[in-house]
């Protein structure tokens, strides 16, 4: 059976362990792999709190749109537990979907201190191989708020070795997003050290332009010995097309758990992410650290 399935205006909360533990499970709304077929979807407007693992988690192919009708996911509060040990959590995760707009949403507070090399995301967007699911395509990440995640963005398409990008373009797009950290918090991300970026990309000819990134926690003078600490990371990617992606401003504060402070006016700007350019194949000294889904 086919079916549209929308969730608007709600208040979801409440989801998981009691008390709270590392279990990688509890979702706000999901989408599992065998869900049946979808034809498009609504997720809009609910905020979404106190869950477990992720606030609005959407895995395979069933769970895709279509170029007429796409999964729409827009102008949701979402909020994570903020500093914690005990789990990796996310805000919004897509494995292996098509025609997803995740638009105007603002998520914060998914901030990991533990042990296991592992780092939260506001978007965790990932397709590939590596994931026993399709690639991640035509998806728009486009004017969202991410303040206080140890990633504010991952998208990260991968092949079977879990290294590098596909050899054709997925259409994919990261913009106009104001991407926001106030501090270096995650702790076993990149493995001896802190991985905080503002968008960990690894993905063929994807857009990213206009992302406004700012604040003492993507600093890269900031960056502790072991860590890796930045506005972004392309490492295995191909042809991206970066534009105008660094500190622009500072908007006003948004408090979220775990991050009281606004950065100082100005910020930091990596050359990569300041520079106008396509960036090639990108050098990497290593494997990137991997995302929790």
């Amino acid at each position: 059976m086919v079916r549209k399935v929308n969730v608007v205006e709600s208040v979801i909360h409440d989801i998981g362990q009691v008390p709270f533990a590392g279990g990688n499970f509890g979702y706000g709304i999901g989408c599992a792999v065998d869900s049946p077929q979808a034809s498009g979807g609504l997720i809009r407007g609910n905020t979404i709190y106190n869950y477990q693992k992720s606030g609005i988690d959407l895995r395979g192919a069933n769970c895709s749109g279509t170029s007429s009708a796409p999964i729409r996911i827009i102008a949701n509060q979402i909020t994570g537990k903020g500093p914690t040990d005990q789990i990796a959590q996310n805000g919004i995760v897509t494995i292996g979907l098509s025609f997803v707009a995740i638009v105007g949403n603002t998520i914060g507070g998914h901030v990991y201190t533990g042990p296991l090399e592992a780092a939260s995301a506001g978007l965790n967007i990932l397709g590939g191989p590596c994931f026993s699911l399709p690639f991640q395509k035509n998806t728009i990440l486009d004017g969202n708020r991410l303040v206080g995640n140890d990633v504010g963005i991952y998208l990260l398409n991968f092949t079977a070795g879990c290294e590098v990008a596909p050899a054709i373009a997925q259409k994919n797009i990261i913009s106009e997003n104001d991407i926001l950290n106030y501090a270096v918090l995650n702790t076993s991300g990149n493995g001896e050290g802190p991985y905080q970026i503002g968008i960990s990309i690894t993905d063929n000819q994807t857009d990213v332009k206009n992302n406004n990134i700012c604040g003492a926690g993507y600093d890269s003078a900031n960056e502790p010995e072991g860590g890796f600490v930045d506005l972004i990371d392309p490492a295995g990617s191909v042809k991206l097309k970066l534009k105008s992606n660094k500190c622009l401003d500072n908007p006003a504060v948004v408090k979220v758990p775990g991050q009281t402070s606004a950065p100082a006016s100005g910020g930091a700007q990596s050359t990569m992410a300041a520079e106008d350019s396509t960036a090639k194949s990108a050098a990497s000294s290593g494997k990137k650290p991997q995302a929790r889904p």
